[in-house]
């Protein structure tokens, strides 16, 4: 069988790559943005519950402290994530939240709103084949100026800073990412390791399907809360196993809608209930400069 001239080899090379692209703007992960590229996503998410898990991993009453009963909790988040390709080997990151947390005991109700925590941080690449890439991941995340000894508190309000390792693989249709991390946070919380899998499928050109598994757990023992304070998800060390469903669908026009489902299946000291999110995130990368 004779080889393909040099310019159709070209051609199939540059569609390969192509093909190596949809996962990237499915969820980033280990894939770095193109020089003047950048992927962009927004997302909204609720989380309603009135269990936890405790300290000792069992499912509890969200709040018993001070005699409380029947207490609520409710989690509005607003996120946008975003990165953009500086070169072939670096690409800048960049995250913002906004929440509006609420905690009920009727007739009384808690609630704080406002930023959250804001990060920054630089991917690098470490190696790049054909089918697969690894790229490590420096991110500082800082609070935003909330006071972090409200109640319910919209954040721990230390800094963070977090080293990741990724990997990632793709084929034409399926796609996977396996991360590890770990992060030193400042005050007197616990420094944390972690990791994600994350496994994608797109049966159509349009349609993407991705579940992911991630836990954290602190370095050390997690101090015991005061039963007489009431619990506070943003102000404690915690542990959790939180497993999650997404489905994308590419609506034209440089943009994908998702609907997500989160939710955490075993832990200590966090919160117990499903997150459902809807998000707009850019499908392929947007070009910012350059040809």
């Amino acid at each position: 069988m004779n080889a393909l001239p040099i310019h159709r080899r070209r051609l199939l090379i540059c569609a390969v790559l192509a093909c190596l692209a949809l996962p990237a703007a499915a969820g980033a992960g280990a894939w770095l943005q193109p020089p003047g590229r950048g992927y962009f996503r927004f997302s909204a998410g609720y989380l309603f519950t009135d269990e936890r898990f405790d300290q000792d991993g069992n499912t509890v009453p969200f709040d018993t402290a001070g005699g409380f009963r029947n207490t609520t909790y409710g989690d509005f988040l607003g996120a946008f994530y975003g990165e953009v390709g500086l070169t072939t080997d670096w690409t800048v990151v960049g995250e913002l939240t906004w929440k509006r947390v609420q905690a009920e005991q009727e007739p009384a109700t808690s609630v704080s709103s406002g930023p959250g925590d804001f990060g920054v941080g630089i991917k690098r690449k470490l190696w790049r084949g054909l089918w697969n890439v690894g790229t490590g991941t420096l991110t500082l995340r800082f609070p935003t100026g909330y006071e972090s000894g409200d109640y319910p508190s919209l954040g721990a309000g230390v800094a963070e800073l977090t080293a990741w390792f990724q990997m990632g693989a793709s084929s034409y249709k399926y796609w996977g990412n396996l991360d590890t991390f770990a992060t030193l946070r400042g005050g007197d919380f616990r420094n944390q390791v972690g990791g994600v899998i994350t496994m994608g499928w797109n049966p159509a050109r349009v349609l993407g399907i991705r579940g992911e598994l991630k836990g954290s757990a602190p370095i050390g023992s997690l101090p015991e809360p005061d039963p007489d304070q009431p619990f506070d998800p943003n102000a404690v060390d915690s542990a959790f196993l939180e497993t999650a469903l997404t489905g994308s669908w590419t609506v034209g026009g440089g943009a994908a809608i998702e609907l997500e489902i989160r939710g955490a299946v075993a832990g200590r000291n966090t919160l117990k209930g499903p997150r459902i999110s809807l998000a707009v995130a850019t499908s392929p990368s947007t070009r910012l400069w350059g040809p």
